[in-house]
């Protein structure tokens, strides 16, 4: 850091004067002191420079071309992070042809030591991997379970947990993965035999970081092996890590039930706990069992649940409820959902609604809508009244997913000012633009409305006939304020003076410019 400081970093002159190896050497050097350095110093940079340095530090192909600056800065600030810790971190695997020899004591841990080139390389032993590894490096982190620091010469992903991007979770996934047998085993699974944790039902939690992980690809890939399983040992072992998974889940007690079940047809028939194999279990065939089809139903059963549950979540991620157009008495009901959710299936949605302070929904729904055409207006609403929505989601007859969300009707006084202010926006806007005003329809004053009054005070403003001030003044009071006996007189003069709006003009300000200035007047309390 001799050769530059890190003021005159900030200064996009000075950022031009640095190579792009010193940059490099600015940003690294800035993430061990704080992210608040960091953030403050690369704020004046551009924002390519930024991505370009995160892009070669991350070294995982992404080109974060759809993160703000900030989220740049914040994820280039924990990928520096992990470095300046001494995190392990995978390169890419060397592209030599050639194949290193076996080791003649083949131990299935990694140590830096343990395969060292001549250039002081240092590479993973597991010659179906031999990813490139950092000094100091305790196992690595593409191929090593993250508890043991061991890898399996012939991997079996059924029986391994990955930390995974998951779209309904929030948190960042670290993508170190586990022997499944290691996370019962850990304190910091949530899935300890001794000590299951009731605050992460239908999840597992990452050894390494802490980040919360869907369960039931994993179970799934258990129940599979056991339903076509062939070997009796090996059912028994799959059957017994799902009881793992599942042990004290009130989410998917459903699964639950069908694991037990058909564990129980096994342990009766073979005379023992899956826990501890019998005898006669370790060289057994599973179609010589008895219970063999019951079992097999049963593990099908939970399979055609996970697969329900699995459709349900990514549903419920894929489509979100919003309200438009919200008004005193009515309110536009929009279900956005992704194309791609309801491409290959007919998804439909049935809505019901209540207030809030009613207990129940109706047993009849409001309305059912049908993808792509998902926006409904709902009428009949009390003013400044909270609302209950609820929406269930089906994909045939099948209830894939439930959301629940809330809305306030305006009061009428709120609905009316907020049709003023877009009367007010829209004639701003458009007043350089317009003609002279056409001459008013007489026949359509007979019924004058509110909408009326103000396409008319706005056609007078554009004209330069009444002020902005006054047009303003003039259609608050006439929708707040205005007497029925003053209302019928602004129609009066509009019947009377329809076709000479200068003469319209001059009246409504001659006759009511005290009227809206004039405050509401108090309300006696005892009349």
């Amino acid at each position: 850091m001799a050769s530059f400081d890190k003021g005159a970093a900030g200064d996009s002159t000075g950022i031009n004067k640095m190579s792009a190896d010193q940059r490099k050497q600015l940003v690294y050097e800035l993430s061990k002191d704080s992210s608040v350095a960091l953030k403050n110093v690369l704020q004046d940079w551009p924002c390519d420079e930024i991505r370009e340095i995160l892009c070669a530090e991350s070294e995982n192909g992404l080109k974060y071309t759809g993160l703000t600056k900030d989220e740049i800065i914040n994820k280039l600030f924990k990928t520096l992070s992990k470095k300046n810790t001494g995190d392990p971190e995978v390169e890419e695997r060397d592209s030599s042809p050639k194949r290193q020899s076996k080791d003649s004591d083949p131990l299935q841990d990694v140590t830096p030591s343990a395969k060292t080139k001549g250039n002081g390389t240092i590479r993973c032993k597991n010659l179906a991997c031999q990813a490139k590894l950092r000094r100091g490096n305790t196992f690595c982190r593409r191929c090593s379970c993250c508890v043991c620091h061991k890898y399996d010469d012939n991997k079996d992903p059924s029986l391994w947990l990955t930390c995974n991007s998951d779209s309904s979770l929030d948190d960042e996934s670290c993508g170190l993965s586990c022997h499944l047998n290691c996370a019962f085993k850990s304190e910091n699974s949530g899935m300890k035999e001794d000590n299951i944790s009731n605050d992460v039902d239908g999840y597992y939690l990452c050894v390494s970081c802490g980040k919360r992980n869907c369960l039931l690809e994993c179970l799934k890939k258990q129940l599979l092996v056991a339903k076509e399983e062939r070997r009796t040992d090996v059912l028994c072992l799959r059957l017994l890590s799902a009881q793992k998974l599942l042990k004290g889940t009130k989410k998917y007690s459903v699964i639950l039930n069908n694991v037990e079940k058909a564990s129980k047809y096994l342990e009766t028939e073979l005379g023992g706990p899956l826990t501890g194999p019998p005898s006669n279990m370790s060289r057994g065939i599973v179609n010589k069992l008895v219970c063999v089809n019951k079992v097999k139903v049963e593990c099908a059963s939970a399979l055609k649940e996970i697969d329900r549950q699995l459709l349900s979540s990514k549903m419920q991620s894929s489509w979100k409820m919003r309200f438009e157009n919200v008004f005193a008495n009515s309110v536009t009901l929009v279900i956005g959902a992704e194309e791609s959710s309801s491409r290959d299936t007919t998804i439909h949605y049935t809505v019901w609604h209540r207030k809030s302070s009613e207990k129940d929904y109706p047993r009849d729904w409001t309305c059912e809508l049908f993808s792509p055409d998902t926006r409904y207006e709902v009428f009949g609403l009390t003013p400044a009244t909270d609302y209950c929505f609820k929406v269930v989601c089906f994909s045939g007859a099948k209830e894939l997913s439930v959301d629940e969300s809330t809305v306030s009707t305006l009061n009428l006084e709120d609905e009316v000012m907020s049709n003023i202010l877009l009367g007010f926006k829209s004639g701003i806007t458009d007043c350089n633009n317009l003609s002279p005003p056409p001459p008013l329809d007489i026949a359509s004053c007979s019924s004058f409305s509110f909408e009326q009054g103000v396409k008319l005070i706005r056609q007078l403003e554009c004209s330069g006939q009444v002020t902005s001030e006054f047009r303003r003044k003039f259609l608050t009071w006439y929708s707040l304020r205005a007497t029925a006996k003053e209302k019928y007189v602004v129609q009066t003069f509009i019947e009377t003076f329809g076709e000479d709006t200068k003469a319209l003009a001059e009246q409504l300000i001659d006759t009511f410019s005290d009227c809206i200035t004039r405050k509401r007047p108090a309300v006696d309390s005892g009349i």
